[in-house]
């Protein structure tokens, strides 16, 4: 089982590496959005459901229903390189903090960890779990929490812990993090609650009912000590991490809320069923602004300094400069592909 494998990840150079394959991009005025070449045996592009931006912005990876893991350039997004794939759906991927390592994780239950030193290829493979929903570094880089379908935390570090120590009483776990101050692990999944762990001795520090219903993703808000998470309900729950409980919700009506990522100190971005991007002031709680142009579920979010970026079930990735959301109130993607008002049927979800 993969809480018998504990990874002491080393700091190593960083090298860039030749990505072969171009895409054609379609531009749009401040916005980008394509889709991903299909692989081979396959006549339509991806959905998309796991992305992740290295630390230095170089890189995007990619990955979906199809189970290839890709690289794209993080300068134009043009270029795309396919370096491996899963058996399954691949639901999770995260870069170590300095952008030598990347993780991809699915429904196969597997974790692939890549290496930049060895050209992204050939990774570790670490199987043996139930299908996993989310898989994250620390700020260090020394721990790795991955969790799933499966009421067990899957915690690598240097310092073993008991894997009966490890247990959380929520099964189906979509989400996991390490929060700001004192590294503590936050993981949460279909009852609604969320649970803080002592990474250091698997000790369940306080458990919080935020949504009513799967809670389906959170991020952490750097430099204000919360977490926002979003759920099925409709709900955006904002959480203090150092006192460990919930400071404020807001519901969007109509929509499942099932991605959300931070993109300041002040807001966050939420996606959900009604193919729809909302900006929300974690302060205040207002909606300020809307992003318009998926036709499909918006499955994942990611945020750097200049890009929000957005993957889908309509298999798109688009790509919105975080200074025109700043600028305006409504930000339309594609033209003549304006959204919605209806849900979106979800694909193949457990």
């Amino acid at each position: 089982m993969l809480h018998r494998f504990a990874l002491v990840l080393l700091s190593l150079a960083i090298a860039c590496s030749e990505l072969p394959y171009c895409h054609a991009i379609e531009t749009i005025p401040n916005n980008l959005s394509i889709r991903l070449q299909p692989v081979a045996g396959r006549d339509y592009p991806p959905v998309i459901t796991a992305l992740a931006i290295s630390p230095g912005g170089e890189l995007l990876a990619a990955a979906g229903d199809d189970h290839a893991i890709r690289l794209l350039s993080g300068n134009d997004f043009s270029e795309q390189r396919i370096i491996g794939q899963h058996s399954d759906w691949v639901r999770s991927l995260d870069f170590s903090p300095d952008g030598s390592t990347l993780l991809s994780a699915g429904n196969d239950g597997r974790i692939q960890v890549w290496q930049r030193e060895n050209h992204w290829e050939n990774p570790r493979d670490i199987g043996g779990g139930p299908a996993l929903a989310c898989v994250r570094f620390n700020d260090t880089g020394k721990r790795i929490a991955a969790v799933g379908f499966d009421p067990q935390i899957f915690l690598m570090q240097a310092k073993s812990i008991p894997a009966a120590n490890l247990t959380c009483k929520c099964r189906d776990l979509r989400t996991a993090l390490f929060t700001e101050v004192d590294d503590i692990l936050a993981v949460g999944g279909r009852s609604g609650e969320m649970h803080f762990i002592d990474p250091d001795t698997g000790a369940t520090l306080a458990e919080i009912s935020l949504h009513v219903g799967r809670l389906r993703d959170s991020t952490l808000v750097r430099g204000a000590n919360m977490i926002v998470s979003v759920g099925e309900d409709g709900r955006c729950a904002i959480v203090d991490t150092v006192q460990m409980k919930m400071l404020r919700e807001v519901t969007i009506p109509g929509c499942k809320l099932l991605s959300v990522a931070a993109i300041d100190s002040q807001h966050v971005a939420v996606g959900g069923s009604d193919n729809l991007i909302r900006v929300l002031n974690v302060n205040s709680g207002e909606v300020t602004k809307k992003l318009t142009g998926h036709q499909g579920t918006v499955a994942v979010l990611k945020a750097n300094v200049e890009h929000l970026i957005s993957g889908s079930y309509d298999t798109s990735i688009r790509f919105w400069r975080l200074s025109q959301i700043q600028q305006h109130e409504t930000v339309a993607g594609i033209p003549g592909m304006e959204s919605t008002d209806t849900t979106s049927t979800l694909a193949t979800e457990r």
